[in-house]
């Protein structure tokens, strides 16, 4: 799973594999290390669907991102292949708007079939 935060924007990027597991598990997670010396010195990032949550949210706690989704939400969007991607807007702290975006991860099309191992076609892509 990509995970790529600009501004007040976060942005999920899921391989097949990793849509596939959310779908049917109900949650994944992802890790970078940041320490040197401390093994929980990570930031973890991770999604999770539930019947419960009514609209897609991200919360914070210490070097910890969740977002959260309702399961007919997460699964409607695993199922359909044309979908790519779930988005939603969410007010933070001072009234400003965090966009929250979660996608399949489509192949580049200048990068190698190594590179694009696991995900989905790109539509762009030209097909002999």
């Amino acid at each position: 799973m990509k995970l790529r935060i600009k501004d007040n924007s976060i942005r999920f990027r899921l391989l097949r594999s990793e849509v596939q597991a959310l779908a049917e598990e109900g949650r994944i997670e992802s890790h970078t290390l940041l320490s040197i010396s401390n093994p929980a010195g990570r930031l973890s990032y991770s999604i999770e669907h539930g019947s419960h949550y009514r609209v897609i949210m991200a919360e914070q706690d210490g070097l910890s991102i969740r977002v959260t989704a309702p399961t007919e939400d997460i699964v409607g969007w695993a199922k359909d292949n044309s979908a790519v991607g779930l988005y939603a807007e969410q007010v933070v702290y001072g009234g400003e708007m965090l966009q929250i975006t979660i996608e399949k991860d489509f192949a580049c099309i200048d990068r190698s079939d190594a590179d694009n191992v696991d995900t989905f076609d790109n539509p762009n892509a030209k097909h002999c």
